[in-house]
C-alpha cells in the first residue's frame, strides 16, 4: 500500500472524526505481516464504548467525503485506550 495514501487519508479521516462522537484520542497505522494489510487503529473518546456505533460513524464519515475515496471502515480498528501492543510499539495511557 502506498504510504502517502495511508498518511493523507488517515489524517483526513481523523480530522473529520474529531467533529463526531468518536473524537479520536490517538490513531496509528499498523501493518499485519500475516495478511499484508494495514489497519488504522483509532482510540476513540472515552465516552465511545459501542463498537457498532463507532464503525457506523466511521463508515458514514468516509461515505460523506469525496476525499476519502479508496478507504473504507474495514481499514480501521476500534482500539480501547487500555490496549497495549508491544510488538507494534503502540502504547496509550
Amino acid at each position: 500500500m502506498d504510504h502517502t495514501f495511508l498518511v493523507t487519508k488517515g489524517q483526513k479521516l481523523v480530522e473529520l472524526l474529531d467533529a463526531t462522537p468518536v473524537k479520536p484520542q490517538a490513531a496509528l497505522w499498523v501493518h499485519s505481516p500475516d495478511n499484508d494489510r494495514w489497519k488504522l487503529w483509532i482510540v476513540p473518546d472515552r465516552s465511545m464504548r459501542n463498537k457498532r456505533a463507532f464503525y457506523q460513524i466511521v463508515a458514514e464519515t468516509i461515505g460523506a467525503s469525496e476525499y476519502l475515496t479508496g478507504l473504507d471502515a474495514s481499514s480501521t480498528e476500534f482500539v480501547h485506550e487500555e490496549h497495549a501492543q508491544d510488538d507494534q510499539g503502540f502504547r496509550h495511557k
